[in-house]
């Protein structure tokens, strides 16, 4: 259960250090916070195609705030930080059935539901 609640928390944190990577390439264009928070919550509602209006709401709110936070704090640190916390907010959100189907997903690497983990997620 332990080794799952990590894998979620990576892949969540995981789009913060994609999208960090993509500001850096010359041909990405750069997204601000509202665009970022926007794509992830529609990635987590094709993942989850039972949220209801209320709790793709909340969704977005909690990944505005973690874009946001990005901007100010964009450390590998921070990251994980945030990865950790992000996954805390969503837990509070979805019901128990819906995270457990969004770690499901996730560990088993769905095909187009879910980006690549990092190959080592301990800071250097």
């Amino acid at each position: 259960m332990r080794r799952k609640l990590l894998h979620i928390v990576l892949f969540i944190n995981l789009l913060g250090i994609i999208s960090l990577s993509a500001q850096q390439a010359d041909n990405v264009p750069v997204r601000t916070p509202e665009e970022e928070a926007a794509k992830q919550t529609e990635m987590l509602q094709r993942l989850l195609p039972s949220l209801n209006p209320e709790q793709k709401e909340q969704i977005y709110i909690i990944n505005l705030k973690y874009a946001r936070e990005r901007k100010q704090h964009p450390g590998r640190a921070a990251a994980i930080d945030r990865m950790k916390r992000k996954d805390s907010d969503y837990k509070a959100i979805l019901t128990a059935e819906q995270y457990e189907l969004l770690q499901i997903k996730c560990s088993d690497q769905i095909p187009g539901s879910c980006p690549p983990r990092p190959q080592n997620p301990i800071e250097k």
